[in-house]
């Protein structure tokens, strides 16, 4: 009798309640193991940013207090630019070498590792450090000037040259450009993420939603954002107009400024550029 009991299988009652406490078991924890990657993911890319937060004084500290400068003329979406070959020698270049913004921080060698120049979440080729470690190579040789005529950093910076009316204007410019150490008088985000580009959405992070920034006092911190947010950010990548990525970038640096999130989503699904220069006013 005991070794008929012992040869019993399981019956397909057991079988089933086995699978289904397995299937319970993930569907309790791949989320939970999603979140702590996208957590892990989130606080790698907030050091990124502190890093870049604390070598821009570096940088400062050593140029007469001034933070990197960008080309004049260049478009504020465009900022995520470390160097332009096509513009080695304009009129209104600041480096003859090609070197523009953050790209400064590679130039004079304060940054060594190009991924803190990069999110690990960020999907897309063009913004991913993978896809660029031939020419970060070449950067860091000093040596820019490689067959591709621009490198792409993950990271938007803030200071940029575009001075077409409404959204920016060309005393602002120069303002931005010639942004201090404790000048003006404030706090201001200097370098944020890229939540979309050329007709392309970038946004790397929504548990909770929101974008890593690194702020002109030195600090870095994510600020939390709403999926409306994203949601515009997804509809403007769509329409892929220039003119509304001037202004959604420019007026996006106003708004994490202030902690205004909520009225710039409003601003940003109305189009309403005129609303927002209007709230917003001049740096």
């Amino acid at each position: 009798m005991r070794s008929s009991r012992l040869r019993r299988g399981f019956t397909l009652i057991e079988l089933l309640v086995v699978i289904g406490i397995i299937a319970l078991l993930i569907s309790i924890l791949i989320p939970t193991l999603s979140n702590a990657r996208a957590a892990a993911s989130r606080t790698k890319c907030l050091s990124n940013m502190r890093q870049l937060a604390t070598t821009l004084h570096m940088y400062a500290s050593e140029s007469r207090g001034c933070f990197p400068p960008h080309l004049l003329g260049i478009s504020n979406y465009e900022t995520d630019w470390a160097f332009f070959a096509g513009w080695k020698n304009p009129p209104n270049a600041y480096a003859a070498d090609g070197y523009v913004g953050l790209g400064y921080l590679v130039r004079s060698r304060l940054v060594k590792d190009g991924k803190a120049f990069y999110c690990p979440d960020m999907v897309m080729g063009d913004y991913m450090y993978e896809s660029y470690q031939r020419i970060w190579e070449a950067m860091s040789r000093g040596d820019p000037l490689t067959n591709k005529d621009r490198l792409h950093f993950g990271y938007l910076y803030r200071p940029f040259g575009s001075d077409q009316v409404p959204y920016i204007t060309a005393a602002e410019v120069d303002k931005i450009n010639n942004l201090k150490l404790g000048k003006p008088k404030g706090i201001f985000a200097l370098v944020t993420e890229v939540p979309y580009n050329g007709g392309r959405l970038c946004w790397s992070h929504n548990r909770p939603w929101g974008l890593n920034v690194a702020y002109t006092d030195g600090h870095a911190q994510f600020v939390t954002m709403s999926k409306a947010e994203r949601d515009a950010a997804a509809d403007l990548a769509r329409t892929n107009l220039r003119f509304d990525m001037f202004c959604y970038f420019q007026y996006l640096y106003f708004a994490i400024d202030r902690n205004d999130m909520p009225q710039f989503t409003k601003y940003v699904m109305a189009r309403d550029w005129n609303g927002a220069m209007q709230h917003y006013g001049h740096f």
